[in-house]
């Protein structure tokens, strides 16, 4: 099941550990806002990611307790690695 990230404080960083758990090249990854590759459905399931970009995946980031949305999926995260 694919979930939604929202974009409130997503940056490289946070592309970064996308990227990797992708498996991915994380070197040049990058991080768009505003459902800038369209808006997904279903469930967002974080917000306000903190990566420090070194993370092998996103649950080893800081973010908002979970059920603590104030996103829509105008607001969905993307990313382009390489």
């Amino acid at each position: 099941m694919w979930y939604t990230v929202c974009d409130d404080d997503f940056d490289n960083n946070d592309a970064k550990v996308v990227c990797r758990m992708l498996g991915k090249n994380t070197t040049n990854a990058v991080a768009y806002t505003n459902a800038h590759f369209g808006q997904g459905k279903g469930f967002i399931l974080l917000n306000n990611l903190g990566c420090t970009g070194s993370e092998k995946d996103l649950f080893y980031c800081n973010f908002a307790p979970l059920g603590t949305l104030h996103c829509n999926h105008a607001e969905d995260a993307g990313v382009k690695c390489g």
